[in-house]
């Protein structure tokens, strides 16, 4: 009998790690109730071996299957492109913009050849370059653009699919919160404008190895990563941050070894076989300000910040970004959750960058899932981005159609409330991580002291090493 009662006893304290937060659930329904049952299943090895955490496999079926859906209701929505192309004015109007069939024709993708070739120029970098390569041998034989655009709209549901799965995976107690990245309008508006989507499943799957201790695993996805989107290495940061202060030092130099060494000697080898995979970066330093960006209110003021003070300024902003992020893992009294740092990190970057394109929101999507941003906010911003995708398309024809396009004053103040939700969303990770209590504050039996941050990988359950105090 004694048995018994220990094991009913210690299974709501089991399962209280699979349930999640009044917050996290309450947008779905509210918390379980007593006597609410979820199909679990028993961690074997690692850390979190022993504990009971929900089946991911129902859950991810639903929520990919859903990703699935949003993306192709984006296909619908830029239907009148792909029945009249991407040419003209109409593109605006219509909110059907996409940067891929101008990178079709002008990098040499029409005719298959490899985008960092000769003169030819792809502002991507190496990694999305070479899978936009690949997709342009299915548009070779009609030279089409809407035949390339359709091919990366299949790529980009399987992509989608993929990183709810993945995203479901890491947040392994609590896998419903990934309805962020499931139902995201951004999967509508903005996953076919740009191939972004490309770094972002590499990055979390880099974060999937790290949280499951697969340090170099996870080293070689980010290589991988920052060879596809450069934002990789603030995650990366993040994360070797985490490992520092938990006196996981052998753990942070490999991780970071394998990732910076592995994409420098991607890109090496390809540039010491005279490719150009070092235009984009070098496009980016001779740009100037461009949409979006808080920079861009200088050039709306007429007076232009010069490609040179537009990436000092840039660049400046990577270092608060850095800056920042260490000081949140390393001073704050309870280690903070690798999502919240990195997704403050990306806002910092954010205020500072030369662009702030529509399709940048997806860098932060599963970011702010795994961070469990209130679902409150995640809905204020995702509203702002929505409006914003629509306003700038109205902006865009200003000096062809000046009539009808958008005034600059008000782009303008649709610019600066867009920035402004993205410091919301960057408080409310950064609030969240100051408020959370010590663990000699927590109740004993609150089964998320021991670690609140399933991305925590080899730092799960470390006490902390590496503490700076001012």
């Amino acid at each position: 009998m004694s048995s018994q009662g220990d094991a009913s006893a210690s299974a709501p304290e089991q399962l209280s790690s699979v349930q999640g937060s009044r917050d996290e659930n309450s947008v779905l329904g509210g918390p379980l109730g007593r006597y609410a049952r979820l199909p679990v299943v028993e961690v074997k090895k690692g850390r979190w071996s022993g504990r009971l955490v929900p089946a991911w496999q129902p859950v991810a079926a639903v929520l990919s299957f859903m990703a699935a859906v949003m993306v192709a209701l984006g296909v619908l929505q830029k239907a009148h492109c792909f029945t009249h192309g991407w040419a003209g004015s109409s593109v605006f109007w219509r909110a059907c913009y996409s940067d891929l069939p101008t990178m079709f024709v002008t990098s040499g993708l029409s005719s298959a050849a490899f985008p960092y070739e000769g003169e030819l120029s792809l502002s991507e970098p190496l990694g999305t370059g070479v899978l936009l390569w690949l997709l342009s041998f299915f548009a070779v034989s009609s030279g089409r653009s809407v035949d390339f655009v359709a091919a990366w709209s299949v790529v980009a549901s399987i992509l989608a699919m993929g990183l709810v799965v993945v995203t479901v995976l890491t947040a392994r107690r609590d896998p419903w919160r990934v309805w962020m990245v499931a139902f995201s309008p951004l999967l509508i508006t903005v996953v076919l404008v740009g191939p972004e989507l490309v770094g972002v499943f590499l990055v979390s799957v880099a974060l999937f190895f790290w949280s499951r201790e697969r340090v170099v695993l996870s080293g070689a996805v980010f290589a991988l990563a920052i060879c596809s989107r450069s934002y990789a290495l603030i995650v990366l940061a993040a994360v070797v941050f985490s490992a520092v202060r938990a006196g996981a030092y052998a753990a942070a130099r490999r991780l970071s070894f394998v990732a910076v060494v592995g994409a420098a000697a991607g890109l090496g080898v390809f540039a010491v076989c005279g490719f150009r995979v070092f235009g984009p970066y070098e496009w980016w330093l001779g740009a100037e300000a461009e949409f979006g960006s808080l920079q861009y209110l200088f050039t709306l003021l007429r007076v232009p910040l010069s490609p040179v003070v537009a990436s000092v300024v840039a660049i400046t902003g990577w270092v608060c970004a850095l800056t920042v992020g260490a000081f949140m893992m390393l001073s704050l009294p309870r280690r903070p959750m690798i999502a919240e740092v990195a997704a403050v990190m990306m806002v910092v970057v954010a205020l500072f960058s030369k662009a702030l394109s529509p399709q940048w929101a997806l860098l932060l999507l599963p970011l702010v899932a795994l961070a469990r941003l209130p679902w409150k906010v995640f809905a204020v911003w995702s509203l702002s981005e929505c409006v914003y995708f629509v306003m700038v398309w109205m902006h865009l024809p200003l000096q062809t159609e000046p009539s009808r396009a958008l005034p600059e004053g008000w782009y303008a103040l649709f610019l600066v409330v867009r920035v402004a939700v993205l410091l919301l969303v960057g408080w409310s990770c950064f609030s969240r991580a100051i408020t959370r209590r010590s663990v000699r504050q927590a109740p004993a039996n609150d089964a998320l002291v021991t670690e609140p941050d399933d991305v925590a990988g080899v730092a799960a359950g470390r006490s902390d090493r590496l503490v700076i105090t001012f």
